[in-house]
């Protein structure tokens, strides 16, 4: 499968199956209906006294009338390759291209085994287009089928609030949920079950509560062997509606607890073990191994135990260097992504051992917001209630109340009630909550809390008494409400109090949550012989302290960085344990309490600061690869036409279009078989021609210096005039990068590296090129100049002549130390860096990437001289950008279009500092 959203396998589903492109629904409204209406009509209504009526077969007759009409257009969805997920039969289509002919019958043995699932990709059913409404050929008959109306008379309520809208609007949406179930979910979880795999990947669960694209992820999670969500960025915000004062509708994806939340819900009440997010993406180059852990952590401690990282490029020619990096295997850092990478291993096996039993179950009010919805013109309250809703179950997580949340359809499905409580699944709740936000419940929840509540049960409710059922103004909920007030708790605020009278565990507890500074998450596993609990600081400032009152008799530490298991300190008081915290930033904490003693003792740690010992010589600084400049202003000549000083991504949309082409082809872009490379048939005397040009000061190292070309395959390379050819069988950061020496043709004052290419073809994306060296580099009024290299100290990289340097510096120190049982911690001070790794005596003995930024080293030191070097690294932000847009945390394809028309002065682009700012520290206990 090519491309996103799923279901259209690159283009192949609509060129076999061309209805399944779909149409949406455009309405259109007239004061005088125009004589002559053009497009596919499939319905005109007239408002009249007691509603709308359907004059589509009156037509001709009424025709330069005056009144109130509305004409609902069907127009094709011409562009693009998607599909229409609710057309019958789209999805079998789908599968039959996909897998079977593809990768069942080539690898299809594999399956269960080598090959354990699918991933789909924010599956999406929102109308084509602009100003539409979402139809599909059943959506009528269906509707008509379920609510016993006909929708053709109540368009206009899905765009105007007129008629019954909010009522109208909850019923179309809970039947394009049924559709897209049936017809996408279903259909995909049972090809899975069939063959032996698990279905995975996520649909849009960041622009919950607008149900355009999906209409209740959680509905979708039923249907998934693995259910899975999407964490892009490294842009933490757990505030929807600061988020939207800046711009943007949606929640963002990393701090957004709901979306978690619904995910472990559906795994715990479905029995699924593995839950999946795909992580990391779109937070570009310079995301570091202590955002990876805050980031994986933060969504493991909500309820996530399988980490699909994103992104490993096969390539990153060209465009893709920008589409929505980090690419792992690039970065300087790859050779100790295991660290991180077994980090989570141990992290996904322990979460995903046992059960998450929680005893609360918050009803999502996804029916209620659906009332206030419109792709075309949606009401304010929409985004309100959501608001609403994502603050409490936000603030439920952080007050450390265990619960699940509840889908209304999924309750539909596998809700019941039993002796006073209320069952959905694999799991039985004994408190119903009722959260802000929530204003309508359907006829299936109401008949089982009715149940509930006539049995005995718990219903706490924070928001007014529910006016809606089904979408329709009822005193039902009401009524019941009433009729068992002494059940049902009526609450006007969350709060530490509240959550310790009524949501607090017997058998678990955290004590005093309000207090606790930071940013504490935490999860519980149940096993058969005691209980695993994480606990997690997703501060990034802030310590977070506290502690947890727990039933048992004896506490063990699960380290994952290196997977000791030891004894971790806790009082033990008649059949619990106390046990006390303190996480630093970013800082995590796995224990295992079991019910028996044990018989392990604990080593106390001192608590001294320890001697700061004196190294034998001074620091030594070692650069550890050549200098770099990237280069990203050129000259282009097309034709007899030159343009001088052009940044590279704006070349080369020049040079694509000077063909005939938008832009650059593969910019963001999948091709439908080889229909992009079926363009590439230019005349043979067609071409281009880009200047990159840069300065050199007296003094360089002329000898060391080296350009780095994409592509060379394609380009006709000229240094100075003199055509020049790559090293052969050598590479610099990705095999399409291609290394050549250029020194010799070198002189001080303006050099030229020319790329050319004739005839043009559509491969020949112009971009930035690399020169390497022993050099340092000077900002001058255009860009950077040449200059002769000098000793690094301590500081930042970028400020010492290496503003584009992306690989690692070695600091070393020699201490003499006797042979003994001391303990030996290399702590550093202020630095920055994407990892650290420390060598004693030239051997790897771990690496330091987060908070407290310390490392035991004591079992790598050896009697007499020891060399310890503190290796940190960089990343591709400075070398590969974005330099003219100082973006932190988000990064994707249009990032990289913001630069000056013309070149900056050095000074002016945006690079990271990284480097030890202050010497490392060896600490002797």
């Amino acid at each position: 499968e090519n491309g996103y959203p799923s279901g259209m396998a690159g283009g192949h589903v609509r060129a076999e199956m061309p209805e399944a492109a779909g149409k949406a629904l455009v309405p259109h409204r007239y004061n005088t209906l125009p004589t002559d209406i053009k497009g596919e009509v499939l319905v005109i209504l007239k408002s009249g006294k007691s509603g709308f009526i359907d004059i589509t077969s009156q037509l001709e007759d009424e025709k330069s009338k005056t009144g109130n009409y509305y004409v609902f257009e069907l127009v094709p969805n011409s562009s693009g390759k998607y599909v229409d997920l609710l057309m019958d039969g789209v999805t079998e289509k789908f599968l039959e291209i996909t897998v079977e002919k593809g990768y069942k019958k080539y690898f299809g043995d594999e399956f269960g085994k080598m090959i354990p699932g699918i991933f789909q990709d924010e599956a999406d059913i929102s109308p084509p287009g602009r100003n539409s409404l979402k139809w599909t050929p059943a959506l009528f008959s269906e509707f008509e089928k379920k609510w016993g109306y006909d929708l053709k008379l109540h368009l206009p309520s899905l765009f105007e609030e007129v008629g019954d809208w909010k009522k109208v609007r909850h019923n179309y949406y809970s039947v394009l949920l049924h559709l897209f179930i049936e017809r996408w979910a279903k259909v995909y979880y049972q090809y899975c079950e069939d063959n032996n795999l698990k279905f995975t990947g996520h649909y849009w669960e960041n622009w919950w509560p607008r149900p355009a694209r999906s209409p209740d992820n959680m509905a979708m999670y039923e249907w998934a062997q693995m259910p899975g969500i999407d964490i892009l960025d490294n842009q933490y915000s757990d505030n929807s509606r600061v988020q939207r004062e800046k711009g943007g509708y949606q929640h963002l994806q990393f701090g957004n607890v709901r979306a978690v939340k619904e995910l472990s819900s559906v795994a715990n009440q479905m029995g699924r073990s593995r839950t999946l997010s795909e992580t990391y993406g779109r937070s570009g180059w310079d995301l570091r191994f202590e955002d990876m852990k805050r980031i994986g952590d933060w969504e493991y401690a909500l309820g996530v135990n399988f980490l699909n990282q994103h992104l490993f490029q096969m390539s990153i020619k060209g465009a893709r260097k920008q589409d929505n990096p980090p690419s792992f295997y690039h970065e300087p850092y790859w050779k100790l992504y295991h660290f991180i990478s077994d980090y989570f291993a141990r992290l996904s096996l322990v979460l995903s051992s046992g059960e998450q039993i929680n005893k609360i179950l918050v009803i999502e009010p996804t029916s209620s917001v659906w009332m206030y919805f419109s792709t075309i013109n949606s009401n304010k309250k929409n985004l309100l209630l959501g608001d609403a809703f994502q603050e409490f179950v936000t603030k439920l997580a952080k007050l450390q109340v265990d619960y699940d949340l509840g889908c209304e359809n999924i309750i539909k499905n596998i809700g019941k009630v039993e002796n006073g409580k209320f069952i959905v699944g694999e799991r039985t709740y004994d408190i119903l909550v009722l959260p802000p936000g929530l204003e309508n419940l359907n006829s299936s929840t109401v008949s089982l809390v009715e149940k509930y509540l006539r049995e005995g049960g718990k219903v706490i409710s924070f928001v007014e008494t529910p006016k809606y059922f089904d979408g329709s103004e009822s005193d039902k909920i009401e009524l019941l409400a009433s009729k068992y007030n002494k059940n049902w708790l009526k609450l006007d605020q969350l709060n530490g109090q509240i959550v310790s009278n009524l949501f607090a565990s017997e058998n678990f507890q955290i004590l005093h949550p309000e207090n606790i500074t930071g940013i504490l998450f935490h999860n519980r596993r149940q096993l058969e012989d005691g209980e695993i609990i994480f606990l997690t600081n997703t501060s990034a400032e802030e310590n977070a302290a506290g502690r947890v009152k727990v039933k048992g008799q004896s506490v063990l530490e699960l380290n994952l960085l290196n997977g000791d298991i030891t004894p971790y300190p806790a009082s033990v008081e008649g059949g619990s344990v106390s046990i006390d915290f303190d996480l630093p930033p970013v800082g995590s904490l796995l224990l295992f309490v079991s019910p028996f003693f044990s018989k392990t003792p604990y080593f106390e740690e001192s608590l001294s600061p320890g001697k700061v010992l004196a190294s034998s010589d001074k620091l030594q600084i070692q650069q550890m690869a050549p200098n770099t400049l990237t280069i990203d202003y050129c000259d282009i000549k097309l034709d007899s036409k030159e343009e001088k000083g052009l940044y590279t991504n704006a070349a080369r949309r020049k040079i694509y279009q000077h063909f005939g082409l938008r832009r650059d082809p593969w910019y963001g872009s999948y091709q439908y078989k080889t229909e992009i490379l079926d363009l590439d048939n230019f005349p043979a005397n067609s071409g281009f021609e880009a200047t990159f040009s840069f300065n050199i000061d007296e003094g360089v190292d002329k000898a060391s210096l080296q350009a780095v070309v994409e592509q060379p395959n394609i380009f006709r390379v000229l240094v100075n005039g003199q055509p020049v050819e790559p090293r052969p069988d050598e590479y610099w950061l990705d095999y399409d990068f291609k290394i050549f020496d250029i020194g010799k043709y070198i002189i001080n004052g303006t050099n030229r590296i020319t790329l050319r290419v004739s005839p043009f073809t559509i491969n020949a994306e112009l971009e930035s090129i690399y020169i390497l060296g022993n050099f340092g580099l000077r900002s001058q009024e255009k860009g950077w100049k040449i200059i002769p290299s000098s000793q690094l100290s301590i500081g930042e990289w970028n400020k010492q002549g290496m503003p584009f340097y992306s690989d690692k510096v070695a600091y070393s120190k020699t201490y003499n130390l006797p042979s003994g049982d001391k303990k030996y911690i290399v702590k550093l001070g202020a630095w920055f860096g994407t990892v650290a790794e420390v060598l004693v005596n030239k051997e790897p003995a771990g690496i330091i990437a987060w908070p407290p930024f310390t490392l035991d080293i004591s079992d790598k030191i050896g009697n007499g001289e020891n060399e310890i070097s503190v290796i940190v690294y960089g990343s591709l932000k400075n070398l590969l950008g974005p330099h003219h847009n100082p973006v932190r945390g988000r990064t994707g394809p249009s990032t990289w279009d913001v630069a000056p028309e013309k070149q900056p002065g050095g000074e002016k682009y945006d690079f990271i500092g990284y480097g030890l700012f202050e010497d490392f520290s060896l600490i002797e206990k």
